[in-house]
């Protein structure tokens, strides 16, 4: 039983990065826009320094271009995903990064010619269904979606792209190589939107004065928390079920749940949640619909 600890742990792990993340927007950057380039320096010096630390390991060219890749994804992937926290509660956002096995799921089957059955696709409308009750917001015009939807779509788009690609190289090369792999790939990306759009470069230059300096230490420590809940779905996955294993990493929606009420409690002017009977019932309806669908499809 220890991969269901193991998975678990994971889960709760990846739902406290997220919260960081929050805090880190509301009290230190606040422009979005800035912190991918800070992630970016830091997992430079992680990549290396992890590099190093595990032997300095070699990937051949084209697993090595396909980690690069992929790390370079998620640094474009960060730009919406900074901005969809910077415009909605954490533990939405959360909810609504479970949509990534379902893209991952159709671009298979259009990239791959993978199958989907029936019982997946039952399993897609139940994630699809629950994604759509936490998006809809009410407006003056009407129920509206949340503007956050359509950013960590355009990130779980990402995600799932990376996914798909990294799949082949991890099933030759050890998790701590693509970790350190991933993580240069990831800086590259950075200097890749660095040079080329403007309105980041301004923001990470503006935001360069008014830092402090314990911030950077801040995204690191929350680097380094994000690769250690990969670790334990790494161990959970060497242990138990890999199906089992990624349906207990949809329980990352209620760990986001529940820190998201006591924060919201302990520090209401930085993890500003709604937690009304109503917000919070509508919530949970969803992540039980959710992670029903994610159970069908796995």
């Amino acid at each position: 039983m220890i991969w269901l600890f193991s998975a678990l742990f994971g889960a709760a792990i990846h739902a406290i990065a997220n919260f960081i993340d929050k805090y880190i927007l509301e009290k230190e950057i606040s422009d979005y826009k800035a912190i991918p380039i800070y992630t970016a320096i830091v997992s430079l010096i992680f990549g290396l320094v992890f590099w190093s630390f595990t032997g300095f390991p070699l990937l051949s060219p084209r697993d090595g271009a396909i980690v690069l890749i992929t790390g370079v994804l998620s640094a474009f992937a960060l730009v919406f995903y900074f901005k969809a926290l910077s415009v909605e509660e954490t533990s939405t956002v959360i909810i609504l990064f479970q949509m990534i096995p379902v893209i991952t799921i159709i671009l298979s089957f259009l990239l791959l010619k993978e199958t989907i059955t029936i019982i997946q696709f039952v399993g897609f409308l139940c994630v699809l269904t629950a994604t759509t009750l936490i998006s809809f917001k009410k407006s003056r015009t009407g129920k509206t979606f949340s503007p956050a939807f359509f950013y960590i779509l355009l990130f779980d788009f990402i995600q799932a792209i990376s996914a798909i690609l990294v799949k082949y190289a991890l099933n030759l090369n050890s998790f701590t190589t693509i970790v350190s792999w991933e993580s240069v790939g990831l800086a590259f990306g950075g200097i890749i939107i660095y040079i080329f759009f403007s309105s980041i470069r301004k923001a990470f230059h503006h935001s360069i004065h008014t830092i402090r300096k314990r911030v950077v230490f801040i995204i690191a420590f929350n680097d380094v928390l994000f690769i250690a809940g990969k670790l334990f779905f790494f161990f959970g996955f060497s242990k138990g079920a890999v199906s089992l294993v990624k349906v207990l990493e949809s329980t990352q929606v209620f760990f986001g749940i529940l820190f998201g009420v006591l924060l919201n409690l302990a520090y209401p002017m930085i993890f500003k949640e709604k937690i009304t009977r109503h917000k919070l019932l509508r919530k949970l309806i969803a992540s039980l619909i959710l992670i029903e669908g994610i159970i069908l499809i796995s």
